[in-house]
């Protein structure tokens, strides 16, 4: 995750939190709320930040499993948590 200078602000994945599902909430500068218990917070130093995301495959036989991973891949506002994702990855 960049933020608006091209500062890195968090890098979620394998290296810091681990190969398990997980949920983040990603908020800017000034963000007060309540998180849903299974929700960490990424805070944001700038009110914008670029998500780029990667998941690593060895040969075609993972790509199955590559796909079931980036189907779980979601990104919802934090009002539409728990409701069905609006949009679906496209083959």
């Amino acid at each position: 995750m960049i933020d608006m200078w091209t500062d890195v602000a968090a890098v979620p994945g394998k290296r810091t939190s681990g190969t398990q599902a997980a949920h983040f909430a990603v908020a800017g500068p000034g963000w007060k709320g309540e998180l849903p218990e299974d929700v960490s917070y990424i805070p944001s130093p700038t009110p914008y930040i670029w998500i780029i995301e990667r998941t690593q495959t060895n040969a075609p036989n993972d790509y199955e499993a590559e796909h079931k991973v980036q189907d779980g891949f979601k990104v919802p506002l934090l009002s539409d948590w728990g409701k069905t994702p609006m949009f679906k990855r496209v083959q």
